[in-house]
């Protein structure tokens, strides 16, 4: 599994993101669903906080992107660059919904569509169990 870690000298930020609060500013919804995304497609994600103004490499320019969100209504919009593993779950996704898509339309009786009704379809009964069951007294009679 892939490790990615986000390093932040804002603590709070830290904690907001592994915070269980449904309530939480939109950005930290959006941060939420982004590492769910990394995860589900087998990238593990890290925030770690470190120490402000020390010297490590990137924090002035962590701290001046931070106050650039702060002060502006609009966060700017970082552009990543999809895994080639992500990107081939994609291309799969999608190909499989168009190819369900166009069987359904072809042929509408061919794939199985949605179900109502839980539990075995008629032609799954066994007719001799149904009637073992009956005979015996078992409330688990089940006629389609």
């Amino acid at each position: 599994m892939a490790v990615v870690n986000i390093f932040s000298d804002s603590l709070a930020s830290v904690m907001a993101t592994h915070s269980q609060r449904v309530d939480s500013h939109h950005l930290i919804k959006d941060i939420r669903q982004t590492v769910s995304n990394l995860l589900s497609s087998g990238t593990r994600t890290n925030f770690i906080w470190i120490p402000s103004h020390v010297t490590i490499p990137g924090n002035e320019r962590a701290d001046e992107l931070a106050t650039q969100c702060l002060s502006d209504p609009v966060s700017p919009v970082l552009s990543i660059t999809p895994s080639t593993s992500e990107f081939l779950n994609v291309i799969h996704s999608v190909r499989i919904s168009n190819l369900s898509r166009s069987l359904r339309l072809a042929c509408p009786t061919l794939l199985p569509s949605s179900r109502w009704r839980m539990g075995l379809k008629p032609w799954q009964v066994h007719k001799s169990r149904v009637i073992s069951r009956i005979l015996l007294g078992s409330g688990a009679v089940e006629i389609a």
